[in-house]
């Protein structure tokens, strides 16, 4: 099919001739490089219809096949690229052909460009390429020079082929077979495979733990390599009559061997592998059963010393039920004390000496620990009594097969336990009537106290309104020695209303009832102070720390603060440097308030009367005071449920303590 014309445009450089021997054999690319190269030259623009027919035959190959220039110009765009990339040659010729290119892949052309401007030649380049509706296509591409007649290369001949459906397929592939190794990789038992002579062609990860092996060392490992030498001879005789195709047992056991030569006991199955439905080779599951065989024989060796232990148990019965609740084990000279034969007891349901209601009492307890739990009871079999623990056997899988219970005879303590209950029941009913006996005491005596110190005030009030008569009346008449002793008479009937306030306050706390609130113990504390500042001619210091506030009677615990306070004051006078300190300390469930003094002290032998009522350790001449105020203390704290105690040295001052609970139950 040669052309006048364009024989006499390449006729120097024999091209045409080329041309129809690349296009006979189907050299596409190499055809479509020298129509490139015709049609950039000023000749084969010119002779331009003389290439259709060559171009036509491009036009008929499936694959696309395309030419640019080294500015990446499209020269040439055949059917098949069109069918490719959806873009016709009329849209595309004289077009860059970077819009075909994905954005990672934008500096690939440039980069084919120079090794084609570098003389070489690049066959099934594998790529992706952007059709016109934005979807990616993989593509196999050959790329080939073009060259102009004096031979310089001047660009590139491309042929690209859609292997989109092989590189998914081939994607998919790679992605099953990474699945299914990272999922035989994880298993937890070995997986090996080998061939017909024992050579082993694959082996998973947990294969390769279990033998200390790495990859490198299934090059060249063999059936025996990985079996103990007593073993081999066994394991290869059974793996050449599998091969034969003889029936030899799939699953047992064999003595492996480590690669730094430790044993294991190892449990394998078996199975054979089909070719063609020839014998290849053996597939085999592999498990390290080593710990589990030295714990059953552990378990075997130490079942002699177990039944052994449990029938010399002194006072004891230890039993095994299984699930059909019959007694598998029965041991113990607890036996002996109920007179029973523990082989009558063997594979029976029924206990002996048990009453029908203990019976059914037992049937509900084993059934709870056939269901998991630990538990104890108290079961009485004739006339002894026993503490028995019912414990669930699980096995490996976590069910229970059996149960058992260790029953330990517990008469004396459940006869002596009878007897205590019985005499504590008999105390209990004695300290009720004698606590009923002391309130009926206590109430008598409030009453009593409330009444005499009521009815006292009369007689003082008389005696105290006729010295007020005689002290106005009389004064005149009465000469130094009557006068001194009416001032007595009146400074003693004021102490005896002092007096008889305090016992009724003491009588009325019986009675009261405690009204809790929030305390600020500062507050309270500090107005107390000043208030003692000016009813008392004594000087003092007085230093308060930060105090802790609690719940409490206000007005209760004023009271307690008064006194003390007062207290304090009343002993220091005699220092010239009297100085009182106040503080508190903080512990897990208490306030521990305190209050110390340099006054006078007192002897710690005397500590027990200083709450007493009327125990005075001072001389009345010495120190004012009725010697309730501490009575009345104690009673206002205990009645909080705290504490109040003192400590002190002749001489060298008193601190004075009393603590609340910080969560307050009141005992009114």
């Amino acid at each position: 099919f040669l052309l006048d014309p364009l024989v006499t445009l390449i006729d120097r450089s024999s091209s045409l001739s080329m041309l129809d021997v690349h296009i006979i054999e189907k050299d596409f690319n190499e055809a479509n490089a020298m129509i490139a190269q015709l049609l950039l030259s000023d000749e084969g623009i010119k002779n331009f219809n003389n290439l259709a027919f060559y171009e036509s035959i491009i036009n008929s190959s499936d694959d696309a096949i395309y030419s640019i220039d080294f500015e990446g110009t499209i020269i040439t765009w055949n059917k098949g690229a069109e069918e490719l990339f959806n873009y016709t040659a009329d849209t595309v010729i004289g077009q860059k052909i970077i819009f075909l290119l994905p954005k990672e892949l934008i500096n690939e052309e440039e980069i084919i460009l120079s090794k084609i401007k570098a003389g070489e030649h690049i066959r099934h380049y594998e790529t992706k390429r952007l059709r016109k509706n934005g979807t990616l296509v993989y593509i196999s591409l050959t790329v080939s020079a073009v060259k102009n007649k004096n031979g310089d290369i001047i660009g590139a001949s491309k042929i690209a082929r859609d292997i989109t459906e092989t590189k998914i397929a081939e994607e998919l592939l790679v992605k099953v077979e990474s699945n299914y190794k990272r999922l035989v990789d994880n298993i937890l038992d070995g997986l090996m495979i080998d061939d017909k002579d024992g050579k082993v062609i694959y082996a998973n990860n947990q294969f390769l733990k279990l033998f200390g092996l790495n990859s490198d060392d299934l090059n060249h490992i063999n059936l025996e390599d990985y079996i103990a030498p007593e073993h081999r001879k066994f394991l290869r005789e059974r793996h050449d009559k599998r091969i034969a195709g003889e029936e030899v047992p799939d699953t047992f056991e064999y003595l492996g061997i480590k690669k730094d030569g430790e044993k294991r006991w190892m449990e394998v199955r078996v199975s054979k592998i089909y070719e063609n439905g020839q014998i290849t080779g053996t597939q085999s599951v592999i498990r390290d059963i080593t710990d589990q065989k030295v714990a059953n024989e552990k378990i075997i060796t130490s079942e002699k010393i177990y039944k052994t232990i449990a029938a010399n148990l002194p006072d004891a019965i230890v039993t095994i039920i299984n699930k059909e609740r019959k007694y598998v084990l029965i041991e113990g000279e607890g036996l002996i004390n109920l007179g029973l034969d523990k082989n009558r007891l063997l594979n029976k349901t029924k206990f002996e000496g048990l009453t029908l209601a203990t019976e059914m009492e037992v049937e509900v307890l084993r059934n709870r620990a056939f269901n998991g739990e630990t538990l104890t009871d108290i079961v009485k079999a004739k006339d002894l009594y026993y503490k028995v623990r019912y414990l669930p056997i699980k096995e490996e899988d976590g069910s229970i097969n059996s149960v058992m219970t260790i029953s330990l005879d517990i008469t004396d303590i459940k006869r002596a336990e009878i007897g205590i209950k019985e005499h504590n029941e008999s105390l209990e009913k004695k300290v009720k009537e004698r606590t009923l006996k002391l309130e009926a005491a206590n109430n008598e005596l409030e009453s009593f106290s409330y009444s005499v110190s009521h009815d006292l005030r009369a007689p003082l009030r008389i005696i105290n309104g006729y010295a007020d008569i005689l002290q106005q009346d009389y004064k005149e008449k009465l000469d130094d020695e009557g006068k001194r002793f009416l001032e007595s008479i009146r400074n003693n009937t004021a102490r005896m209303g002092i007096l008889i306030d305090e016992l009724l306050n003491l009588a009325n706390l019986g009675r009261k009832e405690i009204l809790m609130q929030q305390a600020n113990m500062n507050i309270i504390v500090n107005s107390e102070i000043q208030l003692q500042k000016t009813i008392t001619k004594n000087n003092f210091n007085i230093c308060v720390n930060d105090l802790v506030d609690i719940t409490c009677d206000v007005v209760l615990i004023r009271q307690v603060w008064s006194n003390l306070i007062s207290n304090a004051i009343k002993y220091s006078a005699k220092n010239e440097n009297a100085f009182i300190e106040i503080g508190c300390k903080e512990n897990t469930d208490s306030i521990i308030y305190t209050i110390k003094d340099n006054g006078v002290g007192f002897d710690m032998k005397y500590k027990d009367k200083l709450f007493a009522v009327f125990q005075r350790l001072h001389k009345k001449s010495e120190f004012e005071g009725t010697g309730v105020g501490l009575a009345l203390v104690q009673r206002i704290i205990n009645k909080h449920g705290g504490d109040v105690w003192a400590e002190s040295e002749v001489n060298k001052g008193a601190t004075f303590y009393f603590s609340l609970k910080k969560n307050l139950i009141i005992n009114s």
